[in-house]
């Protein structure tokens, strides 16, 4: 049984020694396939360089082997930088990137059995974008037709939001029959192109409508750019004053102002008229209220001096007073009430007198006669028909004596 298991232990410990050493080999085996291929990798590529194109940003770089492609790297840092292209060429152009922002690009190299590593890097900022980078606004003239022979200063302006951007900024007037026929110079200081031109005679051309276009272009940097505008202009054989259309525009646009205008003279008038007016009225009224208090005077002192009756006087204070105060409503502008109309006007003094007596005598009677037979005793007596005629107005007409 001993030597049994010493055999036992000794075919098992050489078995596992055996064990060992194929191990060994195979991992002296890996590390030569390793080193292998490690040294078999292609190189790096040298000489990386950037800049900027019409169509973004081209990275080229420097390499001696041929059989080999390249990964192009573009990322914010080294760190985070993706393949954006794999080519075959030394030279790639990135137009995928966004305006304005810094990019770091690598390069590496690659065959079928491994990847070079980076030897360096380029940043940059990548350019704008540009699709219309300025448009034209045509700005004289205004109107659209002309005459032939006609002299025309014709006003274009750029607009544009990068105007300082623009290089080499030119345009031109131009005709599909005549070709160019002008060029434009840019004003200084300003966004706008001038360009005077005579437009052809009846003799040179005989169409009624005539086409223009401007052209103009700039750069921005490496990029041209360009812009087209198109000009239809009608011409007329004769120089013709349109009448009917002056009046209206001269009507549209002065019209409000002549019409405010005669409005307020109108108001002007009217008011130093009614003014002129008013105060004519008023001195009138002044020397006619002058003239009453003048004449009440005068038939006071004649009554004071027993030259009048007191029933005449207290007819006339009874008028004149009525006048006074007629008179003063109006300075007062106060509406006149009308005044009561004197009952003896053109009749005498000795007149009223007896058309006084008389209507005193005879008004108790009224009951015991008639108007006609009043009137015929009257005339019996020797009076006269105007006393008749008013003795009996004054009894039957109920006018009375106030």
């Amino acid at each position: 049984m001993l030597e049994k298991a010493k055999a036992t232990y000794k075919y098992g410990f050489g078995a596992i020694r055996c064990l060992m050493r194929l191990k060994f080999c195979a991992m002296a085996a890996f590390l030569l396939l390793l080193a292998a291929a490690v040294s078999a990798a292609p190189a790096a590529p040298e000489g990386l360089r950037a800049e900027i194109v019409s169509q973004g940003v081209m990275i080229a770089w420097d390499y001696g082997e041929n059989g080999v492609e390249f990964n192009v790297r573009r990322g914010s840092s080294v760190g985070d930088a993706n393949v954006i292209a794999t080519v075959s060429e030394k030279f790639f152009t990135d137009s995928t990137g966004e305006s304005d922002v810094r990019y770091v690009y690598l390069v590496t190299a690659f065959d079928e059995t491994s990847e070079s590593a980076a030897l360096g890097h380029v940043s940059l900022v990548y350019p704008p974008k540009y699709d219309r980078p300025f448009t034209l606004k045509i700005v004289q003239p205004v109107k659209r037709t002309f005459y032939y022979g006609e002299r025309v200063n014709f006003v274009v302006e750029v607009e544009s939001e990068v105007f300082d951007k623009l290089e080499g900024l030119k345009a031109v007037l131009s005709h599909n029959e005549m070709g160019v026929v002008g060029n434009f110079a840019l004003n200084e200081g300003t966004k706008q192109f001038t360009l005077s031109l005579t437009l052809p005679s009846e003799g040179e051309f005989k169409e009624l409508s005539i086409d223009y276009k401007i052209y103009a272009s700039a750069l921005i940097g490496p990029d041209g750019f360009s812009e087209t505008l198109p000009l239809n202009f009608v011409l007329s054989p004769q120089k013709e004053i349109d009448t009917m259309r002056l009046a209206t525009n001269l009507l549209t646009v002065y019209g409000p102002f002549i019409v405010l205008l005669f409005i307020a003279t109108t108001v002007a008038f009217v008011g130093w008229r009614w003014s002129l007016h008013r105060k004519g009225q008023s001195d009138s009224i002044r020397l006619d209220l002058l003239g009453v208090l003048k004449e009440r005077t005068v038939w006071k002192q004649d009554f004071f001096r027993r030259r009048v009756s007191q029933q005449q006087y207290a007819e006339k204070e009874r008028e004149l007073q009525g006048r006074e105060n007629a008179l003063r409503a109006k300075l007062a502008g106060k509406k006149i009430a009308p005044s009561k109309k004197n009952l003896f006007e053109g009749y005498r003094k000795a007149e009223v007198e007896e058309i006084y007596r008389l209507f005193k005598s005879l008004s108790s009677q009224k009951s015991e006669m008639n108007k006609d037979s009043v009137r015929t005793w009257l005339l019996s007596r020797g009076k006269s028909e105007r006393v008749a005629k008013k003795v009996t107005d004054l009894i039957f007409e109920g006018k009375g004596l106030d």
